[in-house]
C-alpha cells in the first residue's frame, strides 16, 4: 500500500509540474514582449524612429494581432513620412478590435497627410464621436473642412479649443494652403490685432507678404501628431 501510494504522489506531482509550466512559460513569453514594447517605445520618444520602427516591425512580425505594436508602427512610419505604410498599418490595427480615440484620429492624420479628406474627415469625425473635446483632433476636423472649402465650419472648429486670434491664424494658414495669400494675410492681421504677441500669426503673416503659402507644419492641426 506504502509504494501505491508513493507513486500516486509522484504522478500527481507530475500531473501539478505539467499544469504549472505552460503557464509559466507564457509569462516569460509575456514579460519578453512588454519588454521588447519599452523599449521601442523608449526609441521612439527618444526620437530613434529607425530603431523604433524596426523593433515594432518584429513585435508584429511575431504577435500580429498586437493592436499598440501596430498602432505604434503606424505613427512612426507617418513620421518617416512613409504614409502608405502608416496607413495600412493603422488600419490593421483598427481591424483588430474597438478602435481608441487616438488611434482613430492618428488614422485620420495619415489621411490628412496624403490629401485623401473625405477618408480623413469620416475618421476624425469617428475619433470626435469617442473623445469630443481633444483639441488635437478637433484641430485636425478644421482643417479637413478647411480644405474642402467649408470654411464656416473649418472657424467655428477652431474656436472650439483655440483662441479666437489662435482660430484666426489658423484659419490664414489654411487659407495660404488654399492659395489664398489676400485672405490668410487679412486673418494673420486680425489675430496679431488680438494678440500681437502670437508669434504663428506673425510667421504666417511674413510668408504671404513674400508671396508663398508658407509653412504647412504651422498650422494649428499640423503640429499636433504627438508622441
Amino acid at each position: 500500500m506504502l509504494a501505491i501510494v508513493l507513486i500516486l504522489a509522484l504522478l500527481s506531482g507530475c500531473s501539478t509540474l505539467v499544469n504549472f509550466a505552460p503557464q509559466a512559460s507564457e509569462r516569460s513569453i509575456q514579460d519578453q514582449l512588454e519588454l521588447k514594447l519599452g523599449m521601442a517605445q523608449m526609441a521612439e520618444r527618444n526620437g530613434a524612429l529607425a530603431d523604433a520602427r524596426q523593433a515594432y516591425e518584429e513585435i508584429v512580425a511575431s504577435n500580429p494581432a498586437n493592436v499598440l505594436a501596430l498602432h505604434r508602427l503606424g505613427v512612426v512610419a507617418v513620421k518617416q513620412g512613409d504614409l502608405e505604410r502608416a496607413i495600412d498599418y493603422l488600419q490593421r490595427a483598427v481591424a483588430l478590435g474597438t478602435p481608441s480615440a487616438e488611434l482613430m484620429s492618428d488614422l485620420g492624420y495619415a489621411h490628412l497627410l496624403r490629401g485623401e479628406l473625405n477618408d480623413a474627415a469620416a475618421m476624425l469625425s469617428h475619433a470626435a464621436e469617442l473623445d469630443p473635446d481633444n483639441g488635437r483632433i478637433v484641430n485636425n476636423l478644421a482643417l479637413v473642412a478647411g480644405y474642402q472649402g467649408r470654411l464656416d465650419e473649418c472657424l467655428a472648429l477652431f474656436r472650439r479649443v483655440n483662441s479666437e486670434a489662435e482660430s484666426l491664424a489658423n484659419l490664414g494658414f489654411v487659407l495660404s494652403q488654399l492659395g489664398d495669400l489676400e485672405g490668410a494675410k487679412r486673418h494673420f492681421l486680425r489675430a496679431l490685432d488680438l494678440d500681437p504677441s502670437l508669434k504663428a500669426a506673425a510667421n504666417g503673416l511674413y510668408y504671404v507678404e513674400q508671396g508663398t503659402r508658407g509653412d504647412p507644419n504651422r498650422s494649428g492641426g499640423r503640429l499636433e501628431l504627438r508622441r
